[in-house]
């Protein structure tokens, strides 16, 4: 009867911990949780209009139109925010916060 009892105890103790490892966690992204490097990568700081020309600040570094950012070119600096492209891909960033200057 005790090795009955231990073997039941075991079996219950064993069976749960197989079935729970089946289980996929839901607060996994459903590509299995790959983030790619550099769509997280692109962040627009500020965006500046001279007299004569526009450039914007994208990880802390001043960009033209036509500089790559991270293997993304850059087309368009509007007021908004900005646009880059990548073979045939395009991408938009904008400001968070827009803040004017004038003198």
């Amino acid at each position: 009867m005790n090795k009955a009892r231990s073997a039941l105890l075991l079996f219950l103790f064993l069976v749960p911990s197989l079935a729970y490892s089946a289980l996929r966690d839901p607060t996994t992204p459903l590509d299995g949780g790959v983030v790619r490097k550099e769509q997280s990568a692109l962040l627009l700081q500020a965006i500046f209009f001279a007299d004569t020309s526009r450039y914007a600040v994208i990880n802390g570094r001043t960009v033209y139109v036509g500089d790559k950012v991270n293997d993304w070119t850059l087309e368009v600096i509007s007021r908004k925010g900005v646009r880059l492209a990548r073979r045939g891909e395009s991408r938009e960033l904008v400001l968070r916060k827009r803040i004017s200057v004038t003198r």
